[in-house]
């Protein structure tokens, strides 16, 4: 898997974490990576939704610890996108929770680019 995460398992935060309802739980929170460099991240991404096998999944996003650097990660946001595009016929739903202000500007910022069908499975808890 991720060489990075290999060498230091707080590179990177997007991990299967159980299932729910009959789907897989991906969970991530931004704020506990220490890596934050574009092509790893998508890279990790990828490799993890990978392991899915085209099953229903739901995305847990933590902004716990979300802060204006974070925010300030359109091209990795943008990445984000793509790859949930690729993977979003399974997307159940995307949670996102401990929202502060930075997350709720990325968000709307990247809107006018979100697919319809990714950003209408958003759910804000």
């Amino acid at each position: 898997m991720c060489i990075l995460c290999d060498n230091d398992p707080k590179s990177h935060s997007f991990f299967k974490m159980g299932k729910q309802k009959g789907a897989n739980l991906f969970y991530t929170c931004p704020g506990d990576a220490i890596n934050h460099e574009t092509e790893g991240v998508l890279n990790h991404y990828r490799e993890v939704l990978e392991t899915n096998n085209g099953e229903k999944w739901i995305f847990i996003f933590d902004a716990k610890g979300f802060t204006l650097y974070h925010s300030t990660r359109i091209a990795s946001a943008r990445g984000l996108l793509t790859i949930f595009n690729e993977y979003g016929d399974d997307l159940e739903e995307l949670r996102i929770v401990n929202a502060n202000h930075f997350v709720k500007s990325l968000f709307m910022t990247i809107k006018p680019f979100a697919p319809t069908k990714i950003f209408n499975k958003i759910v804000w808890k």
